[in-house]
């Protein structure tokens, strides 16, 4: 108040002005703000410019507008405030009309200065321009340095509602999902969320904003399919995971026989939203020939279904079929071809027959000769590369496929394997915290890292990574299955059998019952080990492995007679995977062993030569071969060996209790 009463007093005399001091011009300054009421000015078009944009806010919400639109008027607003105030300030006192040489020049530095602005934030990225980023690791962490997109630049592509009152057609929703996912990630400054890690929300009622937390990532695409005669409905949004808004949003009505052509303008739209929202150019290659049948893409759609469903002989030869159906109709459908390879690498890792593997050979050889530019077919290649034994080939896939989507976690998951069976152990470890970094809520990259550690008998560090993909992944076994067999080989029996009968409890599978079974053998319970092991053959009864601890059981129940058939199926079938892939080090150890017990002596020195050559800084090599070295006489080898296997990490308590190892067991 005191000011306000001195700066009132020499405005009352400007004859004295020239002699004021810097206080006093002050308060001439103020006098003027109040007289041309300047700050009502301002707090009245503050009020009104929030209205204003709040207004557009809930229009652009409900209209679906860009995003864009928002930040331009948000923009345009904050330059309307010193423009207000300018006006006010030569025109607030009602006297005076006159536009001053001083207010023009005001007036136009505020409006170059706003057009500068919104021409910076509002131009698009060059083309050809990489919107990667470049993170640099710390040392300590491990994590290899690779591409990161920011977290604005993540999606996740969640599975679209069926609306068809048909479970039957459940599959659209699904594989359109996938398709699209698929093809964002083929922009590399686009992380998009894996599928399982998306579809584990497939039909929970939660918040949009607690799955994009979740995920990891700041946008979803979601929607719905209904299927009604011969047309299909879809429904598809681009939505903000952060603000619950959605940034883009349409329809479609088609008939089924055009469905495949759908996925590729919803992509593009999509694509085009993120632009808008991003600020900058996301595309990249993502064009993908919608031409084609069809009828062959509606089986492809059920075939991909039946792959990704939980992996047993029915749900496997019902996708075999529909790929193939896909093909009759359209030979020349590359990403079918790779589906019916993948199909039966599959079968045959579940199943161990060897001449799935031939089938899949063709297979993939058919879909890189008709896409070799399609990440989904590198995969497949890599996939049964890994499951022939064929290290260089896997690595060489899996590069090429991360090439074109250098951000999926899958991919670099697949490359992390292919490295650690090239014995590239250094290279394998980065691979793997690579792909955790990239996507750290991915339950199935915390698993693959766990099973890498544990291979290298590292089991008391793979106890972690388990852990935390038993918590993203509740519902699935393996990871509890797969943190019993890591206690097991610490020796913790009790911690062993409390994982072990947990992930039975969630779905029975054949290497629990085997890993269970260990628990009672190695606790001399060798009748309760047989009949878990029975359980795990009628799952799997051509796994070589099942047979072969079987056997050991039998043995050491006292039933020779069975104990011996046993190791002849079990050798009869671990020949016919040796036949595809004689260099793998773990399947020779164990072939010696059980020579050794059906009395084949040199087919046991030939295949631990093998084994070593191959494999031999490998924990179960070393303990296997122990084993078959006991079995040639050869006590003193066979200490080596078992010390051998000991100091690569296999647990002391188990072999202290082990039978096999009774004549040395005194002397580790």
């Amino acid at each position: 108040m005191t000011e306000a009463s001195d700066l009132g007093e020499a405005q009352a005399a400007p004859q004295q002005h020239a002699e004021l001091s810097v206080p006093a011009r002050s308060m001439s300054v103020w006098a003027r703000i109040k007289e041309h009421k300047v700050a009502q000015w301002t707090l009245a078009y503050a009020a009104g410019a929030y209205t204003l944009l709040h207004s557009v806010e809930m229009v652009s919400d409900a209209l679906d507008w860009p995003h864009l639109v928002v930040r331009i008027l948000t923009l345009l607003l904050l330059f309307g405030l010193p423009l207000a105030a300018t006006l006010a300030w030569f025109h607030g006192h009602r006297a005076q009309h006159r536009v001053s040489g001083a207010e023009l020049a005001i007036l136009a530095a505020l409006l170059v200065l706003a057009a500068g602005v919104l021409f910076v934030l509002g131009r698009p990225a060059p083309e050809g321009a990489s919107a990667n980023i470049a993170t640099s690791v710390p040392a300590t962490s491990g994590v290899h340095p690779g591409v990161t997109a920011p977290l604005d630049a993540s999606i996740a592509v969640l599975p679209f509602v069926n609306m068809s009152g048909d479970s039957r057609n459940e599959y659209l929703g699904d594989g359109l999902s996938e398709e699209l996912s698929n093809r964002l990630a083929k922009i590399q400054a686009l992380r998009v969320a894996a599928r399982t890690s998306a579809f584990a929300f497939k039909g929970k009622d939660m918040d949009v904003n607690e799955i994009a937390t979740k995920l990891g990532v700041r946008y979803l695409v979601e929607g719905s399919v209904k299927r009604q005669a011969n047309r299909i409905r879809i429904t598809a949004a681009l939505v903000d995971g952060a603000s619950r808004s959605k940034r883009w949003s349409n329809s479609y009505e088609l008939p089924t026989t055009d469905f495949f052509s759908v996925e590729s303008d919803i992509a593009s739209q999509v694509i085009t939203a993120l632009e808008l929202v991003l600020g900058e150019r996301t595309r990249s290659s993502t064009a993908r020939t919608t031409s084609g049948s069809g009828i062959a893409y509606d089986y492809f759609l059920q075939g991909l279904a039946y792959l990704r469903q939980p992996k047993t002989p029915k749900t496997l030869e019902a996708a075999e079929q529909l790929f193939e159906r896909a093909l009759a109709e359209q030979p020349d459908f590359a990403r079918a071809q790779a589906g019916l390879c993948e199909t039966h690498v599959e079968r045959y890792r579940l199943e161990r027959v060897p001449s799935y593997v031939t089938v899949a050979e063709r297979a993939c050889a058919n879909a890189e000769a008709l896409d070799g530019a399609a990440h989904e077919v590198h995969m497949a290649v890599g996939g049964l590369r890994l499951a022939t034994g064929d290290a260089a080939g896997a690595e060489a896939s899996y590069r090429h496929a991360l090439a074109l989507v250098p951000q999926s976690s899958d991919v670099l998951l697949g490359l992390a394997e292919s490295l650690a069976d090239g014995l590239k152990i250094e290279e394998a470890q980065a691979m793997y915290r690579r792909a955790i970094a990239t996507q750290s809520s991915y339950p199935a990259a915390h698993l693959a890292y766990g099973n890498f550690l544990f291979s290298q008998g590292r089991a008391a560090e793979a106890v972690v990574p388990y852990e935390r993909a038993a918590q993203l992944a509740p519902g699935d076994s393996t990871p509890l299955n797969n943190l019993g067999g890591a206690y097991l080989l610490m020796g913790n029996l009790e911690k062993a059998d409390d994982a072990f009968q947990r992930s039975l409890a969630i779905e029975p599978r054949r290497s629990t019952y085997s890993n269970a079974a260990l628990v009672h053998y190695y606790l001399g319970k060798y009748d309760k080990a047989a009949d878990m092991l029975r359980k795990a053959i009628e799952l799997t009864p051509a796994d070589h492995r099942l047979w072969g601890n079987l056997a050991d059981a039998q043995l050491f129940a006292k039933q020779p007679e069975q104990a011996l058939q046993s190791y002849r199926r079990a050798i009869e079938l671990v020949d016919g995977e040796l036949a595809m892939n004689p260099k793998h080090p773990i399947n020779q150890a164990q072939a010696a062993y059980y020579a050794t017990r059906l009395g084949e002596k040199n087919r046991a020195r030939q295949a631990i030569e093998i084994a070593l050559s191959e494999g031999e800084e490998n924990v179960y090599v070393q303990y296997y071969v122990a084993l078959a070295k006991l079995g040639l006489g050869e006590k003193s080898t066979a200490l080596a060996h078992a010390k051998r296997a000991r100091e690569l990490g296999y647990a002391e308590s188990l072999m202290q209790s082990a039978p096999e190892l009774r004549e040395i067991r005194e002397m580790l």
